[in-house]
């Protein structure tokens, strides 16, 4: 009898994008001062620690993710971040044994990337829902 290929994680990499399932808190109204909590989604395994890096002021902060929960195939890591910007940039930094690596807007990234594929996160108002709407 054949042997069944053992399950796979959906996401095989390391992952994060702006969806309610990775940014909690970035509520319609969210201003400058407020803060928001970020998730990285990590194979299990794959992360001994995970930090979230963002600029302020022109200066980048590291900030040092906790270890959120642990299913079947993934880690989820979590960040607080302030968003002191109206848009506010941030990427995560995966750390493996004496290896590491960078996840933002591109994807997974093996080299230190510049700020440009960060992930933002905005605290402009939607547009109105009309507008949505008129597109066709």
């Amino acid at each position: 009898m054949p042997r069944r290929a053992e399950p796979r994680a959906v996401f095989p990499a390391p992952h994060h994008d702006g969806s309610a399932l990775h940014v909690e808190g970035e509520a319609e109204g969210a201003q400058p001062g407020d803060s928001v909590v970020v998730r990285l989604r990590v194979p299990n395994g794959a992360a001994d620690a995970v930090t979230l890096r963002t600029v302020d002021d022109g200066e980048p902060r590291t900030i040092e993710a906790a270890l959120d929960r642990i299913d079947e195939h993934e880690s989820w890591w979590r960040a607080e971040l302030h968003l002191r910007h109206p848009v506010q940039r941030h990427r995560w930094q995966v750390h493996h044994g004496s290896d590491s690596c960078w996840v933002n807007g591109a994807g997974v990234v093996e080299h230190d990337p510049t700020d440009v594929d960060d992930v933002p996160i905005s605290t402009a108002a939607p547009a109105p829902g009309w507008a949505r709407d008129g597109v066709a």
